[in-house]
């Protein structure tokens, strides 16, 4: 019989391992990957609002030494 931590290092390497899982032991398992990948779905929801506000409030300033372009110049290109 095949101890819990060997299980666990097989399901690690390859996911494919699932399918020769007893019922159980497969159920077991995809129910851990479920709620693995809601809570890194909630984690990243949370991480892009905060992203969101902190972005929120920036303004964008014109450089001092930034130079307009002379409109004059530009149509002498044409």
């Amino acid at each position: 019989m095949v101890t819990d931590y060997r299980i666990i290092t097989k399901i690690r390497h390859s996911t494919a391992y699932i399918d020769h899982l007893s019922p159980h032991n497969k159920e077991v398992a995809i129910g851990s990957y479920t709620e693995a990948l809601r809570i890194v779905f909630i984690c990243q929801i949370v991480l892009a609002g905060l992203t969101l506000l902190s972005v929120a409030g920036i303004t964008e300033e014109n450089l001092p030494d930034r130079v307009k372009p002379d409109p004059a110049d530009e149509e002498e290109d044409v």
